[in-house]
């Protein structure tokens, strides 16, 4: 299954592949995130997911959760932003002491429309998505809506996070796979239309401001976040990185922008929804963006070196730039997999998967095969004498490893089965029978 996600986009299946995701145990679901980067639309339903906008549970809902998400963004638009735009001259005092009269409200708002319409203008100018002039507008209409209903509260950074849940909701819309518009298990993706992606965008921009927004609105707490991360957690988890930062002296303004942008200036722009993929897991494991914080110690381990030999002015440079623009996906993957190591995460809670692809980066195909083959023989084993359900379970699992290891799987299969000594069972005996069986209710094999 990780290898058909991982190639999705060339997939002949697409709709079937999309059916076992969505369909996959709720952990592996969301493990997916940390193990593969997703197709557009996929990455758009597993955000959804996870922030509880579509059903974690029951996706027969999820077209339902659609429908209601896309009512209640346009009730909001018509009541929170529309009526107190249009509101007239009335024949009264406009500066009389009423913070909520009409007029005062909409003065607010269009306030609220200038300052943000600043930071617009200046929004990722060197990308062609970001250029566009609709885009522009539509994200500038987002955050004033998300502003105006937080109590016309503005800072700046806000925009950017909106822009790129923006982006997001665009591209998975765009990418939609969908053929069979009447199969009821993938209904919902008629609701992934060009209609949707104000709605969409909004969800997940809320669903996101609602962990990252105490970032913004407690400039005390913020500078005491600053101060745990460098100067205990540093140097809990890297003591002589710790000393080194102290040494220089840093100031740590730069963390500001790190953690309230969650750093999306100090990746290339296509690279964040790889990099907010880890942050929106860890949002969904823990609740809490307490994973930022070793964010920021992997992104220090990244450029130890150039921290440990750098002078003062070179390292606030650096830190003042696109701190991990040099580097390619493969890099981002890896410092947000360190985060999770350091946070404790990767190493209690390793997926099977990701460990046995571990353990044989470096092996010899014959070797892995062998040991897949005794894994059958005993799953078989089992099934012979009376354990059905433990042996149907060893052999399935191995079905799920091979899938992972190997693309030609069903030819690999038969390889293993042959190795196991069952030659006589490929074409007419017990253990292929049994094999088939496990086989068809595995869903991530491909017949």
């Amino acid at each position: 299954m990780y290898r058909r996600l991982k190639n999705f986009s060339d997939d002949v299946n697409q709709e079937d592949v999309y059916k076992h995701f969505i369909g996959m145990d709720l952990r592996d679901f969301f493990d997916v995130l940390t193990t593969t980067d997703l197709h557009p639309t996929l990455r758009l339903v597993a955000y959804l997911r996870a922030f509880g906008i579509l059903d974690k549970a029951d996706p027969s809902r999820w077209a339902f959760n659609l429908h209601t998400s896309q009512q209640n963004y346009k009730t909001l638009l018509e009541t929170q932003y529309y009526q107190c735009r249009s509101v007239r001259f009335q024949n009264m005092d406009p500066l009389q002491p009423q913070e909520d009269g009409p007029f005062q409200k909409r003065h607010r708002l269009i306030q609220l429309e200038k300052q943000i319409q600043l930071d617009i203008n200046r929004l990722f100018s060197n990308e062609e998505f970001f250029s566009n002039l609709d885009n522009r507008a539509n994200i500038h209409l987002l955050t004033t809506l998300w502003s105006h209903i937080n109590n016309d509260i503005y800072k700046q950074g806000i925009h950017e996070i909106v822009a790129l849940c923006y982006q997001l909701a665009v591209n998975g819309v765009q990418a939609n796979f969908l053929q069979h518009r009447q199969d009821s298990e993938l209904f919902h993706l008629t609701h992934f239309t060009r209609a949707s992606v104000m709605h969409l965008a909004f969800d997940l921009s809320t669903s996101i401001m609602s962990f990252v927004y105490p970032l913004y609105s407690d400039d005390q707490k913020m500078s005491q976040r600053m101060n745990q991360i460098q100067n205990q957690l540093l140097l809990k988890l890297d003591q002589p990185l710790n000393e080194r930062i102290n040494q220089l002296n840093l100031e740590s303004v730069y963390l500001i922008r790190w953690l309230r942008l969650l750093f999306c200036r100090e990746v290339r722009v296509e690279h964040v929804p790889r990099m907010w993929d880890f942050i929106v897991f860890s949002f969904e494991k823990t609740g809490s963006v307490d994973y930022l914080d070793y964010m920021v110690v992997s992104f220090y381990q990244q450029k130890r070196d150039e921290l440990m030999r750098g002078d003062y002015n070179m390292v606030m440079k650096m830190f003042s730039g696109s701190l991990l623009g040099d580097i390619g996906i493969e890099g981002i993957q890896n410092v947000c997999l360190g985060a999770l190591r350091l946070m404790g995460v990767g190493k209690q809670e390793e997926t099977k998967t990701q460990i046995i692809l571990k353990n044989t980066q470096k092996t010899k195909n014959s070797t892995i095969n062998y040991w897949l083959s005794q894994q059958i023989k005993q799953g078989l084993k089992l099934n012979q004498n009376g354990n059905t359900e433990e042996g149907n379970q060893m052999i399935t699992e191995v079905a799920e490893l091979l899938e992972v290891l190997v693309p030609e799987n069903e030819t690999a299969f038969l390889d293993v089965l042959r190795s196991s000594g069952y030659e006589s069972g490929i074409g007419k005996g017990r253990a292929l029978e049994i094999v088939t069986q496990c086989l068809s209710k595995h869903k991530g094999w491909s017949e």
